[in-house]
């Protein structure tokens, strides 16, 4: 997988595309903001701009999902807005929880975590735990509500905080 270094505008744009669609529950603020890709960021990948462009003319939401993936899968955000995304598309069924548990287990060693909410810590806990028991064929990710139960209250209190 190739990894584009990019700047934190950047990031941050693609952030506040992605949570104002799916935490601040705007969809015509998102639109807007992907429609006005040219004006808030600078250097995109092709794929990524093109799946914004599309977003914005078809607001379709598989579109933000593709662009969101692609973030999560390259570990792009700091801890907390990366379980926030993973949480996200674990909620619209975008990707399995064996693949959330995968793009969560290598967060424990990012510098920072040990300063993130007890909610975050739970998730990351209970990850590393599912990728523990499935690699000694204990138990996978599938047949455990518990990272499920986890994400949900991660998403719910993304949505809280964002509301007050």
């Amino acid at each position: 997988m190739i990894h584009i270094e990019m700047n934190e505008e950047d990031k941050e744009f693609i952030w506040n595309l992605l949570s104002t669609y799916w935490i601040l529950d705007n969809r015509e603020s998102a639109i807007n903001l992907a429609r006005n890709i040219f004006e808030n960021s600078k250097n995109l990948p092709d794929d990524i701009e093109a799946s914004i462009l599309k977003f914005s003319s078809s607001h379709m939401e598989v579109d933000l999902c593709e662009v969101a993936l692609y973030f999560v899968a390259r570990h792009y955000f700091d801890p907390k807005r990366h379980i926030i995304l993973v949480s996200v598309l674990v909620e619209k069924n975008t990707i399995s929880i064996n693949r959330a548990s995968d793009l969560i287990k290598g967060i424990t060693q990012v510098e920072g975590a040990s300063t993130l909410n007890d909610k975050i810590k739970k998730v990351i806990d209970i990850a590393w735990l599912i990728n523990e028991d499935s690699k000694d064929k204990i138990m996978d990710a599938e047949s455990d509500n518990m990272l499920v139960d986890a994400l949900n209250e991660v998403i719910v209190e993304a949505r809280l905080e964002q509301k007050e």
